[in-house]
């Protein structure tokens, strides 16, 4: 056998899963031919791919590191590189590849969260800062990305930011624990901290009280706080301290609006122009804060907003591939995943799409409201000719996907077919992962047949 031979069966093996056979065939390869740089750059790194998925990371790096040296300017050697260091724990070398991949034009969420961990880890918080922003503006799901992005923030003092992103992340993994008490000790740290300015501003009578306070001891309160063009706004209110715990209508209560930046400190705001874009920018953030809780009003919004995401797709166009399902190899692949979205709409489910050029790992987010919570599943679509069946290393990919994100299910659907060792490794995670071929998707198409009728 040649090595093309050799490679041309290894990566057989290494689609149905049967790596021990896949292994043996990827360094026959090489040692047929060990001086062929291209095809061995390649086989040393679906060598470097079967011993990571295996967590041997050992033999990972030792194949990656081959790949690297033949193809030090591949952007997934480098990346694959780092990644395996890092979790080897040698994490100033990781850093390393990993910015290589970076200088490479890496696109990969999670390039930049491991480089936003390395420097969080060495307690360089703004650099982390910097990182996991970059990592959520490729993936705004990542749930690592967003809770320590919101920790970063509160280890630099931005609390506001920090429970920003605690709070996204919470919303995208309600059973985060580390996120819940970074966001619970963030909340904590914030409103002592209101308590200190607020007493500052009244001690150093930076507050102009009117004379109905004269003699009486005065107590300020935090409302909120915004900040626009630069400048941070304080919504503060004022109280005599004596009616604070008897509260009545009588009670007096006052309303300042105090704006501060790092040059010159607080200062009432008196402007009746700097004072209404404050109460703008007040009523618009409270606003797009309804969107954030969890409440029935609240997901009902939300579900609008996904729905209006969706090109339309309507009831004519599914009747017609319901009577033409060969028809759906005609579709452009993002029309195809405009139809399953929809199709899962009329299941029940509420959809949005992912980004067309940065999907995450799988095209459409599939939410169940039930009674006890929002179910979530991960859905990824193959418009592909009916010859070309999907392999394991689809339902492989998809699986960690759904392991990171935290997501209930996933489900692949395809026009294709799926190959055995496809099938058998989504047994293995029974009532985790869906698998919807050509035959399933008829069936799911003839419900818009029979209400033609």
């Amino acid at each position: 056998m040649t090595q093309e031979d050799y490679l041309n069966r290894g990566h057989t093996y290494y689609q149905e899963g049967n790596y021990d056979k896949a292994i043996e065939c990827f360094e026959k390869a090489i040692e047929l031919n060990p001086d062929f740089a291209e095809a061995n750059g390649d086989t040393y790194y679906s060598l470097g791919n079967i011993y990571y998925v295996r967590h041997d990371f050992t033999n990972a790096l030792l194949n990656y590191t081959s790949a690297y040296n033949i193809s030090p300017n591949d952007v997934d050697y480098c990346k694959m590189l780092g990644m395996t260091l890092y979790l080897l724990g040698r994490k100033e070398e990781a850093k390393k590849y990993l910015e290589s991949a970076i200088n490479l034009e890496s696109n990969d969420e999670m390039t930049y969260s491991i480089m936003g961990t390395i420097y969080l880890e060495k307690k360089d918080f703004k650099n982390a800062v910097t990182y996991y922003l970059k990592a959520i503006s490729f993936d705004d799901k990542s749930v690592l990305a967003h809770s320590n992005l919101g920790l970063s923030y509160c280890h630099i003092n931005e609390l506001e930011k920090g429970i920003t992103h605690l709070k996204k992340a919470l919303k995208l993994d309600p059973k985060n624990s580390s996120a819940k008490e970074w966001l619970q000790m963030a909340r904590v740290a914030l409103k002592k901290r209101e308590r200190e300015i607020a007493n500052y501003l009244v001690e150093n009578d930076i507050i102009e009280v009117t004379n109905e306070y004269d003699g009486k001891n005065k107590m300020a309160f935090i409302l909120d706080r915004i900040e626009v063009e630069g400048n941070k706004y304080y919504f503060v209110t004022l109280h005599d301290e004596d009616e604070v715990q008897t509260r009545t209508e009588d009670s007096k209560t006052t309303l300042y609006v105090m704006q501060h930046n790092s040059q010159k400190g607080f200062k009432p705001v008196t402007d009746e122009n700097l004072i209404l874009k404050a109460f703008t920018t007040l009523a618009s953030k409270e606003k797009n804060e309804e969107g954030l809780s969890e409440n029935k009003e609240e997901i009902e919004k939300k579900n609008i907003e996904f729905s209006s995401k969706l090109l339309p797709i309507n009831e004519e166009l599914k009747r017609y591939f319901s009577l033409h399902p060969e028809k759906l190899y005609n579709l452009h692949p993002r029309k195809f995943e405009e139809l399953v979205a929809d199709i899962l709409k009329d299941f029940g489910f509420d959809v949005e799409l992912t980004s067309a050029t940065r999907d995450g790992g799988f095209d459409i987010y599939a939410y169940m409201k039930t009674q006890i919570g929002i179910f979530l599943t991960f859905v990824e679509c193959k418009r592909w000719k009916p010859t070309k069946p999907v392999g394991i290393e689809v339902v492989q990919r998809l699986q960690g996907v759904q392991h990171i994100n935290n997501a209930h299910k996933s489900m692949i659907v395809t026009t294709s077919y799926f190959s055995q060792p496809a099938i058998l490794e989504s047994k293995k995670h029974k009532n985790l992962m869906e698998l919807v071929d050509y035959n399933n998707l008829k069936e799911w198409l003839e419900r818009y047949q029979l209400n033609s009728h």
